[in-house]
């Protein structure tokens, strides 16, 4: 990498269009080289990018988006940098984490494809302690990294003091891609066991190999994850089989957060289940409305995810209290406010069945300031309150904005305006820079 050519002498002159497309190709060619198995190639790339004069300028610019930077975080970026092109080729089909392209949109898709044509039994849990328990000897001997490298790694993980807190815990920069090398096969050991099933298909022969692992799926983001399958056995077994994988690395389940459900029958007490704040549930359906799978056989059940109702209540009431909040305050400073949350809230739950529920939102935004507006002018009339504050545009009524001259400069956003964007889930085994340039996310 020769960065001679491009030396700037303070942080506002750099081009980082130039530096991203300098650590762009670079990341490619330890992921081809991660592909290929050639560790050597990795380890020379790994060592190059690490102390290149972009990979150092990244370094600094990733951490200083989300907090202060301090030298720590910059040297955990730079590791990271260097780390996740050699991982990503090797890591397993549904594993997903904040911040990678693996999203959990990913893994809400990936549970929509595993049960949409079948009901499924569910063991949803997480890990006890898992960024604090993980066994860092196992960690270190799994990394291939170059000697300099691990060094660094066990520096970190022996200290215990990163960002003032214990590392890895999940505010570290690398800690999340550490968790997903250590947690990295539990996948692999339940599909060798789903593979011994005695599966028969209707016609009384066994299924193929490849139709027993697929029959069977883990999704996981982070150190929570499900397992699913239609039989509540191979459900307990697989249970056991974590159990079991997860005591050689010094883990556990927790007890409070581990539960087995069904997606459309009532299984001790509950029914359907929530998933990184999404309602996950089946429906039965009448004879005149019920889908078909591909071979043309009726479902008779319908599949629906949509926001869980606790983060449906703690949004209104995170609105409310930012209302409450500005109770004093212009009308535009809450406008400021309040905007952001509405569009990231929005955002997040658009690729789910989500219309009622906007619908819903929006109606109690409208009583919540309805109150605040009232509040606001005790000797006023209704129709004179709603006048100031609620104004129409075109065909659309009642939007809570700003008026000047005559003229709307401002209003507040609606749920029910977001609209529906389907997710198209990210292969597995794609390189996380280029599916990043694909939808955005990254870069």
């Amino acid at each position: 990498m020769n960065s001679q050519k491009y030396e700037w002498n303070n942080w506002q002159e750099i081009d980082w269009e130039t530096v991203k497309i300098a650590v762009f190709k670079l990341r490619k060619r330890i992921y081809r080289a991660s592909q290929r198995g050639d560790t050597k190639s990795v380890n020379r790339l790994q060592r190059l990018l690490r102390k290149s004069y972009y990979g150092r300028l990244w370094a600094m610019r990733e951490p200083t988006q989300e907090s202060p930077l301090n030298q720590d975080r910059a040297k955990q970026c730079l590791v990271k940098l260097a780390l996740e092109p050699q991982w990503q080729p090797k890591f397993e089909n549904n594993r997903h984490s904040f911040p990678s392209t693996m999203s959990c949109h990913d893994a809400i898709e990936a549970i929509y494809h595993s049960i949409c044509k079948q009901p499924q039994y569910v063991l949803d849990t997480d890990i006890s302690k898992c960024f604090d328990k993980i066994n860092y000897d196992q960690l270190l001997s799994t990394i291939e990294i170059y000697p300099a490298l691990k060094r660094q790694i066990k520096a970190w993980l022996k200290s215990g003091v990163i960002d003032k807190s214990r590392f890895p815990n999940q505010e570290a920069v690398i800690s999340s891609l550490l968790a997903n090398i250590a947690l990295n096969g539990i996948e692999l050991e339940l599909k060798r066991y789903a593979q011994t099933l005695d599966m028969k298909g209707k016609n009384g022969i066994q299924i193929l190999k490849k139709d027993q692992k697929s029959s069977l799926s883990l999704i996981r983001y982070a150190d929570n994850f499900l397992v699913l399958h239609k039989d509540i056995n191979v459900i307990l077994k697989c249970q056991e089989i974590i159990e079991n994988w997860f005591s050689d690395r010094k883990l556990a389940l927790k007890p409070s957060q581990t539960s087995i459900t069904h997606t459309l029958y009532e299984h001790n007490g509950k029914t359907g289940f929530d998933f990184l704040g999404f309602s996950i549930r089946q429906y039965p359906t009448g004879k005149h409305n019920r889908g078909k799978s591909p071979r043309g056989n009726i479902l008779g059940f319908k599949t629906v995810i949509a926001p869980s109702k606790e983060k449906v209540k703690a949004h209104i009431k995170k609105l409310g209290d930012m209302i409450d909040k500005y109770r004093c305050q212009p009308q535009s400073l809450l406008m400021i406010e309040l905007n952001p949350i509405i569009k990231e809230w929005s955002n997040y739950y658009k690729t789910v069945s989500s219309k009622d529920i906007f619908t819903y939102c929006d109606y109690i935004l409208y009583q919540q300031l309805k109150r605040w507006a009232i509040r606001r002018h005790p000797n006023k009339s209704k129709y004179w309150v709603k006048n100031k504050y609620w104004h129409t545009n075109g065909t659309k009524n009642y939007l809570f904005g700003v008026k000047k001259n005559g003229e709307i400069i401002g209003t507040l956003l609606q749920h029910q305006a977001t609209e529906r964007v389907r997710r198209t889930k990210v292969k597995s085994g794609i390189s996380i820079d280029y599916a990043s340039e694909i939808d955005g996310s990254k870069w």
